[in-house]
């Protein structure tokens, strides 16, 4: 499964947070899920997204397998890479070149 935390800009979701996802899967007979923030696909910094994205999956970390957002054409990405795994214990990373202007084939940002 497949699923997100947050808002889509111009439209509200429901089951938006970590907790209604919960009540959703149990309905659904689903166990774990990958789950992501929306708020990252649009900040430019996008690590206040992944710092709210493990707050609120932290009460239900069993269920949740959380990926992080990155975007690498920020400075600092690095950083955030190593705070995710290491501090927020995320567990994956979302990538969304086209919200963050950069494709996936542009070596140079990866080094």
């Amino acid at each position: 499964m497949n699923t997100y935390v947050g808002h889509w800009p111009f439209r509200q979701l429901r089951h938006n947070t970590a907790q209604a996802l919960v009540r959703r899967l149990d309905r659904s007979g689903i166990d774990r899920a990958v789950v992501a923030s929306l708020h990252g696909v649009f900040y430019r910094n996008v690590h206040p997204a992944n710092e709210e994205l493990a707050a609120q999956v932290r009460p239900y970390r069993d269920r949740w397998l959380p990926f992080a957002t990155l975007n690498p054409t920020y400075p600092g990405w690095q950083e955030d890479l190593r705070r995710c795994a290491e501090d927020l214990d995320l567990c994956g990373i979302r990538l969304y070149p086209q919200y963050h202007g950069y494709q996936l084939s542009d070596r140079w940002r990866w080094s």
